[in-house]
């Protein structure tokens, strides 16, 4: 997916609804994926000590990069909406 988006940015016609939808699928994909591998690690805590702890947030990690990447790509997503937005406004008037 994210060749596509290259390829498809090196062309002329970068704004277009494909890349909208990469972008949007993309930033999903990575908000989704750091929760599951925040569950993942929640749960694989819980197996390997049988005991529940007060401590159990401190030893399971959060991918906080991946979240804020997958908001990131949720924004630019936003920004190539809006310039679909203006390219098609921009067509019809001339």
């Amino acid at each position: 997916m994210l060749y596509a988006f290259i390829n498809s940015a090196k062309s002329d016609d970068v704004f277009n609804v494909k890349n909208y939808s990469r972008l949007l699928w993309m930033g999903i994909n990575s908000i989704i994926t750091s929760f599951l591998v925040y569950f993942y690690n929640l749960i694989k805590f819980y197996v390997k000590h049988d005991a529940l702890k007060i401590d159990t947030l401190r030893n399971v990690d959060f991918n906080f990069w991946l979240f804020v990447f997958g908001l990131t790509l949720l924004a630019i997503a936003l920004v190539f909406k809006k310039g679909i937005e203006l390219k098609q406004e921009n067509d019809l008037t001339i």
